[in-house]
Formats: C-alpha cells, sequence, structure tokens
C-alpha cells in the first residue's frame, strides 16, 4: 500500500524534473519518506503507509526494469507459481514477473484491486494499468515536454511543469451533479486513467490505450441447486476475503448484510488474524441507530467492536478542520468519515469495506431475465417463489410506467443558482481522452446490464475518490471483497430468482454463523439523521453566507439565489448549495488563501 509517482520525459534526450516537488507530495500523503528509483531516463518514486516500511519500487536492474504501484492482487500465490515465483512474493513484484513473460498482455492475467506504472528501459516504454472497476485511482498529469502518472491527485498535479489551470467544465458539472464528470479532475492537464485499461507511453511514439478487462459474463447455465449455490457463493467470498486479510484487519461494520457477512467470511478463513469491527454510532437519530444490532453480529463472531460517533461534527467541518480534499468533493459529514477511518487505522493498515453488495445483487429486470431463462422455465420460477415467500419477486415490468399512467422519474435538475456561463459548460459535449486516446466502453452486460452500469459507473467514482489516503487522511487501506472479479462472476451465473431477491444468496449463505435478526433485517438508512444535520447548520450559521471574489465562482453562480436555497426548508436543496462551500474551500487551498467569510458550520 503505497503512495507513488512515475515522471517520464517525454523526448529521450531529457532528463527527468521536478523529483523533489513530486516526492514532497508524496511523502505528504503518509508522513513517510519516499524512495526514489531512476531507470534510464525514468523515475519512480514510492513512499510507503509506514515508516518502518521500505518503499515498494520493485527493480529488475539486469532487466533494465522497474515498477511501482498499489497492487493486492486476487490468486495471487496461484500466480505467483506460474511465475516461478515464491508463494510470499508480494503482488507488485507478481505484476512485474508478469510483464517480463507475458509482455503487452500481462495485464490479461492480472485481477484485483491495483494502479501501478512499470518503466521497461529496453523499450523506452512506460505502462500504465488500473484494476478493472477502478477502485484504485490513477491519474496522468501532462506537462511541458512531461507525463506524471501517480495514485495521488496532489502529487501529479505537483510537478512544476503540470499546468495548473482549473478545468471549468469539471467544476460547474461538480456544482450541478456533485460529482466531477467521467474523464476529468478539477484541473484541465490532469485526467484520470480510465478504469480496466492499459496505457502504453513510448517516448517520442504515439501512445497507446487497450482495454484488458472487461466485466464478468453470463458464461454458464444459470445456478439453481441450493446447495451448490451457498456452497459456491461461500467459497468465493471467503478467497476474496482471504486474499484482502493482514495479520491484523478491520472491518467497517455495520449491521447489514454485506459487512456482517464479510465478517463471517474473515472468521471462517483466518480464525487467528486480529479482528476489529468498527462502527458507525448516529446518536443524533438513535431510532435508526445501527449499533445494537452490529453488536449482537459481532458477539456472535467473537470479534471485538468499537463505536465511534457517526454525527459528532457539524456538516462540512472538514471545511476548516483537516487536511484539504485534493479536489471539490460533496461530502458533507466528511469529518465523521476520517474519524472512522482514524479508529480503523489504530488497528491496522487494511480495513474491509462492505461495498457494494446493494449493486452486486441488483435483481434484474424482465428483458434480462428473458435473456437468461426461457419463458416457462422464467414464469415456473417467478410462481415457485411467490409461493415459498408469500411476495412476487421483482422482475421490473413497470406496467403502470408503460401505459403511461406513471411518468418515469425526471432526471435530477441543475440547482436554480447556476449561472448562464455554467449551464453552457455544461451542454459541452466532448468524450474524455488520455493522452489523446479514448477509452474503450464496456458493451451492455447480456444478462445484468443494470448490475455492470452500476458497479462500472458510479460506485467505482465513488469508492476512488473516498478510498484515497489524500480524502481520508489516514494510514489506511480500505478493500472491497464483494468487488472480486470471482465474486462477481459467480453472482453473474446463479439464477436471480430466487438468489437475488432481497440478498436471498447472502442471507442464506451465512445463516447459522450470524443470528437470523441479523440475516432477516431489511436494509435500513440513517432517517432523519440529514434533516437534523441540515436544521443544525442553518442555526450555526451567522450572517449571510459569503463565497470568495474569484472570477470562477463568480462566473459559475448567481449568489443571491444560492444564498437563499442555503436557507431553504428542503434538505436536497441546502444539500446542493453546500456544494458551492465545497468549491470554495477548494479553491482557497488551491491559491493558498485565507479562508472566506461566512462560512461557520
Amino acid at each position: 500500500m503505497t503512495a507513488f509517482a512515475a515522471i517520464l520525459p517525454r523526448r529521450t534526450a531529457c532528463q527527468p524534473t521536478g523529483i523533489s516537488d513530486v516526492s514532497a507530495a508524496l511523502a505528504a500523503v503518509y508522513g513517510t519518506c519516499c524512495e526514489t528509483t531512476a531507470v534510464d531516463g525514468c523515475v519512480l518514486l514510492s513512499a510507503p503507509i509506514n515508516s518502518h516500511e521500505s518503499g515498494s519500487v520493485f527493480a529488475d536492474n539486469a532487466a533494465g526494469m522497474a515498477a511501482a504501484g498499489q497492487v493486492v492482487l486476487e490468486d495471487r500465490r496461484a500466480l505467483a507459481a506460474m511465475l516461478q515465483l515464491p508463494a510470499d512474493a508480494d503482488s507488485l513484484r507478481v505484476a512485474a514477473a508478469a510483464y517480463a513473460r507475458w509482455g503487452d498482455a500481462w495485464t490479461d492475467r492480472l485481477a484485483g484491486e491495483f494502479a501501478l506504472a512499470l518503466w521497461d528501459a529496453g523499450r523506452r516504454t512506460l505502462v500504465c494499468s488500473r484494476d478493472g472497476l477502478g477502485v484504485r485511482p490513477l491519474f496522468v498529469a501532462t506537462g511541458t515536454d512531461v507525463i506524471v502518472v501517480s495514485n495521488m491527485l496532489s502529487a501529479a498535479r505537483a510537478h512544476p511543469s503540470v499546468p495548473q489551470d482549473p478545468d471549468d467544465r469539471a467544476l460547474a458539472v461538480f456544482l450541478a451533479t456533485g460529482a466531477m464528470p467521467e474523464g476529468r479532475t478539477a484541473y484541465r492537464a490532469i485526467v484520470p486513467f480510465p478504469a480496466g485499461h492499459t496505457l502504453t507511453i513510448g517516448q517520442e511514439r504515439e501512445p497507446a490505450l487497450r482495454r484488458h478487462w472487461w466485466f464478468p459474463p453470463t458464461d454458464l447455465p444459470p445456478l439453481r441447486d441450493p446447495g451448490a449455490v451457498l456452497e459456491g457463493y461461500r467459497s468465493v467470498l471467503q478467497q476474496a476475503v482471504q486474499d484482502r486479510l493482514s495479520p491484523r484487519t478491520a472491518i467497517l461494520m455495520s449491521a447489514g448484510v454485506d459487512s456482517t457477512t464479510l465478517a463471517a467470511a474473515a472468521k471462517k478463513v483466518a480464525p487467528d488474524t486480529a479482528l476489529l469491527a468498527v462502527t458507525a454510532d448516529y446518536q443524533r437519530a438513535a431510532a435508526a441507530s445501527e449499533l445494537p444490532r452490529a453488536r449482537v453480529a459481532a458477539e456472535a463472531l467473537g470479534i471485538p467492536i468499537v463505536a465511534v460517533p457517526g454525527d459528532a461534527h457539524p456538516p462540512l467541518a472538514h471545511l476548516t478542520i483537516g487536511r484539504p480534499t485534493p479536489q471539490p468533493l460533496d461530502e458533507p459529514a466528511l469529518a465523521d468519515w476520517r474519524a472512522l477511518i482514524s479508529a480503523a487505522a489504530d488497528h491496522s493498515p487494511v480495513a474491509l469495506y462492505g461495498e457494494d453488495g446493494d449493486s452486486l445483487f441488483l435483481p434484474p429486470a424482465w428483458q434480462a431475465l428473458r435473456r437468461a431463462t426461457p419463458l416457462l422455465g422464467l414464469c415456473l420460477e417467478i410462481s415457485r417463489f411467490a409461493v415459498e415467500t408469500r411476495r412476487m419477486p421483482y422482475v421490473g415490468l413497470r406496467l403502470r410506467e408503460r401505459f403511461g399512467l406513471t411518468p418515469r422519474p425526471a432526471l435530477p435538475s441543475p440547482p436554480s443558482w447556476l449561472s448562464a456561463t455554467a449551464r453552457q459548460l455544461l451542454d459541452a459535449d466532448d468524450r474524455p481522452q488520455v493522452l489523446g486516446r479514448e477509452a474503450t466502453p464496456l458493451p451492455p452486460h447480456f444478462t445484468r446490464p443494470a448490475v455492470q452500469e452500476r458497479l462500472s459507473g458510479g460506485v467505482a467514482a465513488y469508492l476512488s475518490g473516498i478510498l484515497t489516503p489524500e480524502v481520508t487522511g489516514h494510514r489506511l487501506e480500505l478493500r472491497c471483497p464483494l468487488l472480486d472479479s470471482r465474486v462477481i462472476r459467480f453472482v453473474m451465473n446463479v439464477a436471480p430468482i430466487p438468489w437475488c431477491q432481497r440478498k436471498q444468496l447472502p442471507r442464506q449463505a451465512y445463516a447459522g454463523l450470524l443470528p437470523a435478526s441479523i440475516l432477516s433485517a431489511p436494509k435500513r438508512g440513517v432517517a432523519g439523521l440529514d434533516d437534523v444535520l441540515a436544521r443544525d447548520w442553518q442555526r450555526r450559521r451567522k450572517g449571510p453566507a459569503d463565497v470568495a471574489a474569484s472570477e470562477m465562482l463568480n462566473e459559475l453562480i448567481v449568489a443571491e439565489e444560492w444564498r437563499r436555497d442555503l436557507d431553504s426548508s428542503d434538505v436536497r436543496t441546502i444539500g446542493k448549495a453546500w456544494r458551492v462551500l465545497e468549491l470554495d474551500r477548494w479553491w482557497a487551498s488551491v491559491q493558498g488563501a485565507p479562508a472566506v467569510r461566512g462560512r461557520r458550520v
């Protein structure tokens, strides 16, 4: 687990520059020393998560090759054996050996959570790659005759040759939606590396971008036998968990099915591992708190549990305490998320995170069901499910909508306070590119298109943003076993009725290991908390809010209309208006300016 970067001059006659600037940015992420490795024209830099660890640059001087990255491979031992490496070879070394063996096809053999850069001096080529769902972030910055690749946005922009101009369209999209648009960051010169792709950058040659990962297909007859389905799911989930464990491991655990089954799987495969459950306790919405049930699950598994207040800070508290975010982030409760991460980091440098079972087990709609199952068989499955559960399964027919009796939900409208300039920026239609190359989109999945869309779209963008230590501010690597390719492939091949109805598969797979009160409980949110926090923020605010007198912000919003929304009675309207304050704080941190007036939280 490493903060890393690669600096590559575009011309062979040039020497790498800006090494000390990028090194300082990487060292600041974890507060550890940064290791620098120069191999014939390219420089790789690496700062480990703990000061007692050595930097994780792998160098093979005889082969003229070096690699750096944040890499957790699935089934690493089997791949190491295939490459004739020791069983305990780390994931980065295994990945480098895969390149030495298979060349440009190396990433076709890799699966897991990774972002990495490899320099091949013989070919004078930098090869970069990112995992299929984009769980690990990776950025490409283009400067004057230099390319910087890093998993930390702050390091990518630290190079003195990389322009610092903000991307006005990206910022307008952030204000409208709360997220950066696909293929963009807050900086024009820095773009996110597309998930599931490998980029080959040759000095004085055109770069090549290739998709190496495709969403796991439905390539087997639907698994229906209960015994085979339940045992198979336990097997793949436990493999996924085992590949992501460390000798001490924290688990971010709510009372839901996703995180508790991860805890049960970890206890099953590694009973001697020092596990710790870390749970958020929402005290302002006590009726919705999951702590009592999370304690029941932890006690049943014999795992100690630590409760962390999930609403101790006012919303937007992170704007005045803690490190600024590397780019605008729509997370009003970020200070509480950081407190949760801090408690987990006190126990271990690794934590398991239960994202995203809701998307993984999303039941398919009618057309996708019909593609997977003949009509007669599908009718029998629906009838059997209805008899056994006394309710109808979700089949996505939406009859009222099809006959025009109920209008389809409208897409969220942009805030009324966006300026005409911002609205024009929203209408721009340009495809994201990396060094002039477009990513290859995934074709619609044959039987689970909605699952693919959610896992490879918004979920991946959320995870790669919220998991980075630049955002959390703590020495902790979050890992996501439910996004393991073996788990996804298995779930894509089970009969969706009954196994993907209300997460019947994980509920039944861990019956007996987890209390029935956990496995039978419906999913709950933190009811009423957003309203409580919004009203508290309005009471605390003193005087009219203001924004920095920067040309960039004044061009994107209509200030008077925005201020009115801050006093709205609607929680969602207030939340949208908070994005301006989040953008303003980021811009002030970029400019090195003091905090603006009126931002009291």
